[in-house]
């Protein structure tokens, strides 16, 4: 091993070399300044070597509950669950709570409500990676008339959003402190939303309303229904002509013969078909009260709604059910759930036909065990054709759910289950959206008004990059890992052959690579492969399958690239040089020289970044626009102050040694003057590999972006392992250089090449080189002859 030099040399001596690469990497530009090695020890305490669980930020007073929202629609094995509630950011002076919510596309929610100061306000989420972000609650413009809420919102499109709610003044003659209905309206600009100022609804003969929710079939027309100030229920629709929102002016729907009939909820399967639900009492019933479940059916003739003579539907014994959402997949098809007289929870599943809506009542929700309380408050429902989703919460105060298969289910719901409410009191959902068929996304309010929301916990996306290398009578399959596990860790894979159905498994453990071998197979005959990821709430859909492959009685190997000529060029070098190559397409990797040690310098970078990558992962963030420029300073011009900053990120000398245990380097010793590193070329050629194959450790996103930045270096440094492939083949590569005393270079390169017919990975290191140029040399000639030799022959077998 070389002795290493001492710090307070390497500075007066690198100082009269401004333009070479020092031991902490890059090019210098001036004097370096070493980091004492005490100071270093003390600033080691860093994520990577703190990390050991799932590390939860609770930021402001909201709580949301959302569901997981992977890429591609698939269907569950088992039912759905919610994970833990959280809270949300809240607005400024915190407090408040949220009633509606809209999904407009798979990775981005909207919720509204109003601070505990009565401003109505917003937030928006986005998901990518499977991780939820939520903005802060943003207050609106405030009407003329205040406090003001927004109590339900629907996005017909990912650009389009329109809320409804009221405002109420006590001070306003006639008005009850009753309210007045008024709308907002967003639109998608510039990646943020931007809202109207809300607008008071021009009321019916009453004077006073209040818009309790809305539906917006397309996205230019919406539905509102609420109630006025004698609870008679309320309707009102708007259009939208390019620029602006139009609302008509809010009218009371036809009552039933009780009188009273507030609708709390509606839904527009189509252009032209709405439901409203909601109650013909002024209050939630009660054992002896005369109330029950109203609905009111709208139908739209060019631009004018027509509205039904509200209905009771389905009572229970004493005469009450109280409706409070409606949610219809399909034009002919609606669920609306709410609670009866026995304060249980209940649903109606209503079917229309020939024109005309009649609705069944399914029942109670049941929960596990059956002596545990019943869902009492059902406050939001969500369906898709093939799922719905009820929420509310118990007696205890404890967020609950249930789900039902559909499309004609008849009482198939699920036993009620209780939502993890972590630390959070009477966490209760007020609103859930199902922007896919079966992950949802569900906002409420807990105890001292906190906003929540959580998401349903989902089984993983597929596995990615399948391919299969074939064997005697047996093929070993390679994957990379899901783009998103669903929210729960991945336990186990499975690869399963097509046809014939053989398969093998592979239970995850650390370290454990993503590969098994599936055996019994037939010579001879073509097989693809898929694989299935298993995590702690089901089995993914199966992967893309594999290209064929064919197993047979032998397999030629690929003869080692390191011939005798190569050998021969290596002995006659005056400095030290090993080299290691792994050939991608058959997992074959050779080495010359293997017990060789040597510096890294600046090929320690990609190291370094790979457990940035690995950290960005693991913590469920998108790694900061600022971190990202650091990341391409380091590889793409070797920038030092980068690469020292981003060293300080993954925990420095003790965490890029977690990091090399992690991936199973052997002959590589961090440093904490990180040019230093020890290490070998077999080891800094499986620090490729986690860029160049699929693997547990990178995702497809981490490794692209590895290798689009080693792709794109600077001209001056694309010297090295680029020397021999023939123009149009894709060469990602990282050089590190500095002379570790006058007379004696370290000179390394080493990436990942591609192309006409060859992939491997290769790591050529030299030391005690008598110049740069002679490193540079000997690297290039050894370079031109693996690419020579790693030629394909016509019994070379390829994969």
């Amino acid at each position: 091993m070389t002795t290493r030099t001492p710090a307070s040399v390497l500075v007066g001596w690198f100082a009269l070399r401004p333009d070479t690469e020092h031991p902490l990497g890059g090019t210098m530009g001036g004097t370096m300044m070493v980091p004492d090695r005490s100071e270093d020890r003390r600033m080691g305490t860093t994520r990577r070597v703190l990390r050991g669980g799932v590390g939860v930020v609770v930021v402001g007073a909201s709580i949301v509950v959302v569901g997981s929202t992977a890429s591609a629609v698939h269907a569950r094995t088992v039912p759905i669950r919610f994970a833990r509630v959280a809270a949300m950011p809240a607005a400024a002076g915190g407090g408040g709570g949220f009633g509606g919510l809209s999904c407009p596309a798979p990775r981005r929610c909207v919720a509204v409500g109003a601070t505990a100061s009565g401003r109505a306000g917003w937030t928006t989420s986005a998901e990518g990676s499977g991780v939820w972000a939520w903005t802060r609650f943003q207050t609106l413009h405030p009407v003329s008339i205040a406090p003001d809420y927004l109590r339900a919102v629907s996005c017909p499109t990912p650009t389009r959003c329109v809320a409804v709610g009221y405002a109420q003044d006590g001070d306003l003659p006639g008005s009850g402190n009753t309210g007045y209905a008024i709308t907002a309206s967003a639109v998608w600009v510039s990646r943020s939303w931007r809202w109207s100022i809300p607008t008071v609804l021009a009321a019916g003969g009453t004077g006073v309303d209040r818009l309790l929710s809305v539906s917006c079939p397309t996205s230019t027309q919406c539905v509102a229904v609420g109630r006025n100030v004698g609870q008679q229920g309320i309707v009102a629709s708007a259009s939208w002509n390019g620029a602006r929102w139009t609302w008509s002016v809010a009218t009371a729907a036809h009552p039933d013969a009780r009188g009273d009939g507030e609708l709390l909820s509606v839904s527009c399967p189509s252009a032209r078909i709405c439901v409203a639900v909601g109650d013909d009492a002024a209050s939630p019933p009660t054992v002896g009260a005369t109330g029950a479940g109203v609905t009111t059916t709208g139908t739209r003739a060019g631009s004018t709604w027509a509205w039904s003579t509200e209905s009771t539907v389905a009572p229970d014994a004493t005469g009450q059910t109280r409706l409070t959402s409606v949610s219809c997949p399909t034009a002919t098809r609606c669920d609306a759930v709410g609670v009866d007289s026995q304060s249980a929870g209940v649903d109606l599943l209503g079917t229309m036909s020939s024109e005309s809506w009649s609705w069944a009542r399914a029942g109670q929700f049941a929960t596990v065990p059956a002596s545990s309380p019943l869902m009492n408050d059902v406050t939001s429902v969500s369906c898709a054709p093939a799922l719905c989703v009820a929420v509310g919460s118990d007696p205890a105060g404890d967020p609950v759910f249930a789900n039902a298969p559909g499309p004609s289910r008849a009482s198939a719901w699920s036993p009620v289950r209780r939502v993890p409410r972590g630390s959070l009191v009477d966490a209760t959902p007020e609103s859930v959206s199902c922007p896919l068929a079966d992950d949802c996304v569900q906002v409420g309010v807990a105890a001292g008004e906190t906003n929540t929301w959580t998401t349903t916990e989902a089984t993983s996306e597929p596995a990615r990059e399948v391919r299969a290398v074939p064997g005697n009578a047996r093929a070993t399959v390679v994957w990379a890992p899901p783009a998103f596990d669903g929210g729960t860790r991945i336990q186990s894979y499975r690869a399963t052959a097509e046809p014939g159905g053989r398969s093998c498994g592979v239970v995850m453990r650390v370290a454990t690579p993503n590969t098994c071998t599936v055996r019994g197979l037939a010579n001879g005959a073509h097989y693809r492969f898929v694989v299935t990821a298993h995590n702690g709430v089901g089995e993914s859909p199966p992967s893309s399958a594999s290209r064929p492959v064919t197993p047979t009685p032998f397999q030629p190997p690929i003869a080692s690239p390191f011939t005798r000529a190569v050998r021969e060029l290596v002995a006659a070098q005056p400095d030290v040089l090993t080299a290691s190559v792994y050939d991608v397409l058959t997992g074959q990797s050779w080495t010359i020289d293997p017990s060789s040690v040597q510096h890294t310098a600046s090929i320690v970078k990609v190291e370094i970044l790979a457990a940035l990558l690995d950290d960005e992962q693991r913590d469920h963030v998108k790694m900061p626009s600022a971190t990202r420029e650091l990341a391409t300073e380091m590889i793409e011009d070797s920038d030092n102050d980068a690469a020292q900053a981003l060293y300080v990120e993954v925990g420095q000398e003790p965490g890029l040694a977690a990091f090399n245990q992690l991936i199973g380097l052997t002959g590589t010793a961090a440093n904490w003057a990180w040019g230093f590193t020890d290490t070998t070329a077999l080891d800094q050629a499986r620090v490729v590999r986690l860029f160049a194959d699929p693997n547990r450790v990178l995702d497809s996103a981490s490794r692209q972006f590895g290798l689009d930045l080693m792709r794109h270096v600077a001209a001056s440094q694309a010297w090295g392992i680029s020397s021999g492939p023939i123009a149009g083949v894709s060469i990602a590569l990282k050089n590190g250089w500095y002379p570790t005393m006058p007379g004696a270079w370290q000179v390394n390169s080493i990436g990942f090449v591609d192309g006409d017919r060859r992939d491997y990975v290769i790591a050529v290191l030299t030391k005690d080189d008598a110049s740069f140029a002679t490193g540079v040399t000997a690297v290039e000639a050894v370079s031109r002859l693996l690419w020579q030799n790693l030629a394909p022959s016509p019994t070379t077998h390829r994969g």
